[in-house]
C-alpha cells in the first residue's frame, strides 16, 4: 500500500511524496499552472510550444546536449507533458540518483 506524505518547503513550494514498497525508483515531476486554459485565443498552444522550449537548457546544463547526457548518464527517464491545467517536466531514476535528477529538472524548469 503506498504511503503519501504532503509538507511545504522553506520556500513556500508543496512537496508531496508517495512511496511505494519494493521499488528503489523515484520520479520527480514539477508542474506548473500554466496549461492551455491560462492561454487566450490568439495564444493557442503557447504553453506546449514553451515546454518544448525548456529542454533546450538552462544555467548549469546550457544546452540541450547537456540536459540529454546528463539525464542518460543518469539511467533516467526525463518527459514532459501539458494539459488543460498545468505543464509539468518529470524524471525517474535510481533512488540513489534521486539528488542530481533534481538538480537536472530543477535547473532547466
Amino acid at each position: 500500500m503506498p504511503t503519501i506524505s504532503s509538507t511545504t518547503l522553506a520556500n513556500g513550494l508543496p512537496l508531496h511524496r508517495v512511496g511505494l514498497d519494493g521499488t528503489r525508483a523515484t520520479t520527480v515531476l514539477v508542474a506548473f499552472d500554466a496549461g492551455a486554459r491560462t492561454e487566450r485565443p490568439e495564444e493557442n498552444g503557447m504553453a506546449h510550444f514553451l515546454e518544448h522550449l525548456v529542454f533546450k537548457g538552462g544555467e548549469k546544463f546550457p544546452h540541450y546536449r547537456d540536459v540529454n547526457e546528463t539525464a542518460e548518464r543518469l539511467g533516467g527517464v526525463l518527459n514532459a507533458y501539458t494539459s488543460h491545467d498545468l505543464v509539468a517536466f518529470h524524471i525517474t531514476v535510481r533512488a540513489e540518483s534521486t539528488l542530481p535528477a533534481i538538480d537536472l529538472l530543477t535547473d532547466f524548469a
